[in-house]
């Protein structure tokens, strides 16, 4: 099968991205044949050996920072929404609806396809942390810093506070979905920013809050429900983002024209 020169760098980035994030692989290649929808390698053909605990710190987003929203296969909007940030998609071309956009759109473009890649690299990344907090910790209360992992399906539905510094780092490894309720809120005191918090989730999100703060990065899909809101960013890796009159203000400044 004969890839186009775009997708072959970008599976060649995607490798050395899994290497450089923590996963040594030894005899292993990408089988071309498994690119899924969003045109990145999912499967590999070998055996993943050991995996390198990462410590605690920001994810480099790299070129997926400007995004605002970030899907594969479509983005949807049925009620209008307004989003801070670019938006993107890759490698899908249908976006309905018609989202306020305060940053730059990208559609089936090489930046589009850069953002995918690095986000996807983030995604490893996060993935790879050393948790530093028990399993499942329930989110309520007052949390600080720190890496939670979750073994299955987390869902939100009161308030979290998230403690901590302007440099403080919140990861939370989430093994399945996760579901933001409509009364759920995460609130940030004492300093702590969106831009460093991340929501690592093992297959679909759905965003019920207008409160919800940070970065979810979904292996699938996220859904926003009618009138939802984040500060932050939503990057589904595989599948879409649909939207439904939301407000959207990304954590990284918009890329201009």
């Amino acid at each position: 099968t004969t890839m186009a020169p775009e997708l072959l760098l970008a599976e060649s980035r995607h490798l050395q991205h899994l290497v450089t994030a923590g996963l040594v692989i030894v005899n292993s290649y990408f089988d071309t044949a498994s690119l899924n929808a969003s045109g990145l390698a999912t499967a590999l053909v070998g055996d993943i050996v050991t995996q390198v605990p990462l410590p605690p710190g920001s994810s480099d987003l790299g070129a997926a920072a400007p995004f605002a929203v970030l899907a594969a296969s479509t983005i949807s909007d049925a009620g209008g929404s307004d989003i801070t940030g670019d938006l993107g998609l890759y490698p899908g071309t249908s976006v309905t609806g018609a989202p306020t956009v305060h940053g730059v759109s990208h559609i089936t473009d090489s930046t589009a396809l850069a953002a995918q890649t690095d986000a996807m690299t983030a995604y490893v990344d996060l993935a790879g942390r050393t948790p530093t907090e028990p399993v499942n910790t329930a989110l309520t209360g007052t949390l600080t810093a720190g890496i939670y992992p979750y073994d299955s399906s987390v869902s939100l539905t009161g308030t979290v506070t998230l403690s901590g510094s302007a440099t403080d780092v919140f990861i939370f490894q989430i093994g399945s979905t996760l579901t933001i309720g409509s009364f759920a809120r995460v609130v940030l005191s004492d300093g702590s920013l969106a831009e460093n918090v991340f929501w690592h989730v093992g297959s679909s999100a759905t965003l019920g809050s207008r409160g919800f703060k940070g970065t979810i990065i979904a292996l699938t899909s996220i859904t926003a429900t009618t009138g939802a809101g984040v500060e932050g960013r939503l990057i589904a890796l595989t599948g879409a983002v649909t939207l439904d009159g939301n407000t959207i203000v990304g954590s990284g400044e918009p890329s201009g024209t």
